[in-house]
């Protein structure tokens, strides 16, 4: 699926629902994107009983995504650990 970022997108919404389904009593979903085309697939997993977390890199604006989510997470400083005053002074991708 080389260069067919569409053909991705629906295969990991294929997976994350038939994960759903087939863990009925609830489960951790942790999606690394900003990509608002997964908000409606978290928002459908609200009503399974799914927790719901994204990982957004600096600089994400607030979107469907978020709102569609338990929790929010920053790549730089909840997962990296880089303190907030040093992420001004650098420029992380």
């Amino acid at each position: 699926h080389v260069g067919r970022k569409e053909v991705a997108d629906k295969m990991i919404i294929v997976d994350a629902m038939e994960f759903a389904y087939t863990h009925m009593k609830g489960a951790t979903l942790c999606f690394i994107t900003g990509d608002v085309d997964f908000a409606y697939l978290l928002s459908k997993l609200k009503d399974q009983s799914q927790w719901r977390t994204i990982v957004v890199s600096k600089g994400a604006t607030q979107t469907m995504l978020h709102e569609s989510c338990d929790m929010t997470m920053r790549w730089e400083t909840d997962i990296l650990g880089i303190e907030e005053e040093k992420l001004s002074e650098e420029s992380f991708s």
